[in-house]
């Protein structure tokens, strides 16, 4: 019942138009998908032996890619708009709270980024030895 739960509420967020025009889940509201995610973790913590826990694990990690997407969205509207401390603050949600997900390098980048445009040469710095680090061949754009 909790694995039909958390895919109703995934295709809560597909609609009609989606299923003809490619659109990016993580620029919508994402209320849905951190139900659908709560979820899974039910089936995923509670029914681990369960047929549908394997699936559960992989809409898990998806909903928890689109979430680190979406906030990292949000950091990249601050920074074009000039609010670097917002767009810092969003880049380290990222950086903190979804390790491993493929928005952590550039999040790193609008952390460098924002540091620089604040004046915050030290962190600034720090933030690019992690990157180089880390991410060797990442162009900071």
């Amino acid at each position: 019942a909790y694995y039909m739960k958390g895919m109703a509420e995934i295709n809560i967020n597909h609609g009609f138009f989606e299923k003809f025009f490619t659109t990016d889940i993580a620029k919508r509201d994402l209320a849905g998908a951190k139900k659908a995610f709560n979820n899974f973790n039910r089936v995923v913590r509670w029914y681990p032996n369960s047929k549908y826990a394997v699936d559960a694990r992989q809409q898990m990690i998806h909903i928890r890619n689109t979430i680190a997407r979406h906030v990292l969205q949000v950091g990249q509207y601050y920074f074009g708009k000039g609010a670097y401390v917002a767009a810092n603050n969003r880049a380290n949600e990222v950086v903190k709270h979804y390790q491993r997900t493929p928005s952590v390098p550039e999040a790193l980048v609008l952390i460098y980024k924002s540091n620089q445009k604040l004046g915050l040469t030290k962190n600034a710095q720090q933030t690019l030895r992690v990157i180089q680090k880390n991410y060797p061949g990442l162009k900071i754009k």
